[in-house]
């Protein structure tokens, strides 16, 4: 295996707390937006709505956990697939819900879906060329 595919790995596997982390703020910042954005919402547009963002934040922190231990280790790097992808799809939920102002959480997650294969494959070619 590669040094790039190690180092990734370790900084995957020692980025798990800033994951977890920002699924839990993002958990408790879902429910805050249904709240502000419909008052009138069921509890189960709160659940949905906050494990959404509890995924879109927990990426967001885990890929940022990723780029920290892999500095802190001195690593190689790491591959540009997940970065964007992670980055496609906090944009394609941001795009839905906050320009669109869809409410729905498989139409938010439709077009997160969207820009996360989207981020992945413009990612991959750089992650081809590194290796």
């Amino acid at each position: 295996m590669s040094r790039l595919y190690q180092d990734t790995k370790q900084a995957f596997t020692g980025a798990i707390p800033f994951g977890i982390t920002g699924t839990l703020l993002g958990a408790g910042l879902g429910a805050l937006i249904q709240f502000v954005d419909n008052d009138a919402s069921s509890l189960q547009q709160y659940g949905k709505m906050s494990a959404l963002t509890a995924v879109t934040v927990g990426a967001i922190f885990q890929v940022g956990g990723m780029m920290y231990v892999n500095k802190t280790m001195g690593g190689a790097g790491i591959y540009a697939t997940p970065i964007s992808a992670t980055a496609g799809f906090v944009g394609g939920v941001s795009w839905s819900k906050f320009k669109h102002h869809h409410s729905d959480v498989k139409g938010v997650m439709k077009y997160g879906l969207v820009g996360m294969l989207t981020g992945a494959v413009l990612g991959a070619p750089i992650d081809y060329l590194r290796n």
